[in-house]
């Protein structure tokens, strides 16, 4: 049986369709995300401090790399250690399960300085800024020969 399909059916299949196309260009990690953790993203003349927001999660937990002109933190929660079978929760409210964000890397990073420190629950991330002019390249003009 052939039937047209609506407008909004359309638009629909489409919406579907891009989101199915965007998790399949996405990292695993973020495919496998249940949640993201809140995160503050600074700026200060001389560098850019990001903290995430990751309590009771260990450091072994937590993988963070730092590609060309991405940030990227995954990581995993565990649930309640001393979680039974018995047990009845009334509320839930923390997350749990793995995680994934992503931060895009502003140019002029001095890569070779940035460090990262777990405490108190924040990972703090200190991305330390050079002179912009460090990101240009002087590149050679060669004349050809006749």
């Amino acid at each position: 049986m052939n039937r047209a399909l609506a407008g909004w059916e359309l638009a629909a299949l489409a919406r579907q369709l891009d989101e199915l196309l965007t998790l399949l260009a996405s990292p695993p990690e973020q495919r496998a995300a249940a949640w993201t953790p809140p995160l503050d993203l600074v700026e200060l003349p001389d560098r850019f401090i990001v903290r995430i927001d990751v309590p009771g999660i260990a450091r072994a937990d937590l993988r963070l790399t730092l590609t060309r002109n991405r940030l990227r933190l995954a990581g995993r929660r565990s649930a309640t250690a001393n979680r039974q079978v018995a047990t009845h929760f009334h509320l839930a409210e923390r997350n749990h399960g793995g995680f994934f964000l992503e931060i895009r890397v502003p140019p002029g990073i001095i890569r070779e300085r940035v460090t990262a420190r777990l405490e108190a629950g924040v990972l703090e991330i200190i991305l330390p800024r050079g002179d912009d002019d460090r990101e240009v390249m002087s590149v050679p003009i060669r004349e050809e020969e006749p």
